[in-house]
């Protein structure tokens, strides 16, 4: 299913929503509350929530206690791309506590945790954050767990859920290390679950380009990976 236009679809109140697509490419399940107390405008885009839900954020509780214009808050851009996409799942995450966003990877990954991780900092969302470091850990797991059905060296094999696991995981190290602060409790999960799949980052052909990196290089000795 390809992606809508951001402009969206009606919501039935007067404004528009996203085209979401969620993990699987499906459209995300949640929409808005047209019972909500409060809407919330972003770009072309608009939704109606629960006042009382979304303080759940400390963002959102700080900018709702001066609403001077008839219960509707205008969220400014917070440096990511597809910003109403993002917006629209952080919504969903604190009326559902589901978070589902192929925004930065078309099957998301370690990467999109680290993003969303970002983006939660930024709202003020714990659970949010906390769910991110718990999906870092699963997915090592989910690697790991890939390896013990099948234990041909990554080079002799074609595409696979553990390649693309593991490039992201890459990928989300750079990026950790480029773009944002470390976090302790976000560092510990990557630095685990590296150790975890240490021997199959090993065999990945793009291992070679990470650890030509400085960052590659000191964070593979740092997992225990020196002779490489």
């Amino acid at each position: 299913m390809a992606p809508m236009s951001i402009i969206g679809m009606s919501n039935g109140q007067g404004g528009t929503r996203p085209g979401i697509q969620g993990t699987n490419g499906d459209p995300s399940d949640w929409w808005d509350d047209e019972n909500g107390d409060l809407t919330i405008q972003h770009q072309n885009c608009m939704w109606n929530v629960h006042s009382a839900i979304v303080k759940e954020s400390g963002w959102f509780r700080a900018a709702t206690q001066d609403i001077r214009f008839n219960g509707v808050l205008d969220v400014p851009s917070f440096g990511e791309v597809k910003t109403a996409n993002i917006l629209h799942e952080v919504l969903a995450f604190l009326h559902t506590g589901e978070f589902a966003c192929n925004v930065w990877e078309e099957v998301p990954s370690f990467l999109t945790c680290i993003h969303a991780y970002f983006v939660a900092e930024f709202f003020e969302i714990e659970a949010l954050k906390k769910e991110m470091v718990s999906r870092i850990k699963n997915l090592s797991k989910i690697v790991i767990s890939i390896y013990g059905k099948d234990r041909k060296p990554l080079w002799q094999i074609g595409e696979t859920e553990e390649k693309t696991h593991l490039r992201s995981f890459l990928r989300a190290v750079t990026e950790t290390e480029t773009k944002f602060d470390w976090r302790a409790k976000l560092q510990k999960a990557l630095y685990d679950s590296g150790e975890r799949m240490a021997a199959r980052l090993l065999e990945l052909p793009e291992f070679q380009e990470f650890v030509a990196t400085e960052i590659g290089k000191n964070f593979s000795r740092a997992i225990g990976l020196r002779d490489f």
